[in-house]
């Protein structure tokens, strides 16, 4: 059974197949099993991505870091900090840079800190269930706040924000995924979460991934994750 809040895309399903007279059957015919037990003794499957975590202190972007294959973003990394570049915005038309990894579940906590000193007036900065068919839920930080957005069928609409405190350098976004919905909030360094909207269904998020997310019209954006 799955939650409502996204769908992680085409699911693999593993279970045993018994005979019985000269029929294939799964758990007695009762659908597929929540669990069972190993045929193979003393072994267990780790997730690669359980409580996975990057700090950008590489020379290059790690291989579990994937683009969208229409998207023509210039990834840089410097100091600690992942810069994504719209490298077509002009200053006439936004544009986005993605870079995002798999989901393996519908249930996880995902957050990304962001350096926004130097952002510029026109862009945003945050981070994103990202789905393949234009289709998008995320919280940002630009343009003087915090703000939840939510795109559906390519049109994007602002659900929710919180003005931005001035003085400040670094903020950590966070998106909450369970069975009801997302919950999106915010914090300054080592202070408390901070709700700007909670409980949020979409349920058009086939093929989901946890994405950060620039856009903007500036393709020379100094503001890092």
């Amino acid at each position: 059974k799955l939650p409502n809040a996204f769908g992680i895309g085409r699911q693999a399903l593993l279970d045993e197949v018994k005979f019985e007279n000269g029929w294939a059957t799964i758990n007695g015919n009762k659908g597929a099993a929540e669990s069972a037990v190993t045929p193979f003794r003393n072994t267990f499957q780790q997730s690669i991505f359980s409580n996975a975590s990057d700090s950008f202190n590489s020379n290059i972007l790690s291989p579990q870091w994937s683009k969208p294959f229409f998207d023509y973003c210039l990834s840089n990394l410097n100091g600690g900090l992942l810069f994504i570049t719209p490298t077509n915005a002009t200053n006439n038309k936004s544009s986005e840079s993605v870079v995002a990894q798999r989901s393996l579940s519908n249930e996880f906590s995902a957050s990304a800190q962001i350096n926004f000193r130097q952002i510029r007036d026109e862009n945003s900065l945050g981070i994103s269930i990202y789905s393949w068919r234009d289709n998008a839920i995320g919280i940002s930080v630009g343009k003087g706040e915090v703000f939840v957005w939510q795109r559906e069928n390519g049109k994007e609409n602002k659900l929710a924000s919180s003005e931005l405190p001035k003085g400040r350098k670094n903020i950590t976004l966070r998106i909450d995924s369970s069975q009801t919905g997302f919950s999106f909030s915010y914090k300054f360094d080592e202070g408390n979460w901070q709700f700007v909207k909670n409980k949020v269904k979409n349920e058009r998020l086939e093929g989901g991934r946890i994405a950060l997310i620039e856009k903007g019209k500036s393709n020379n954006s100094k503001a890092g994750f």
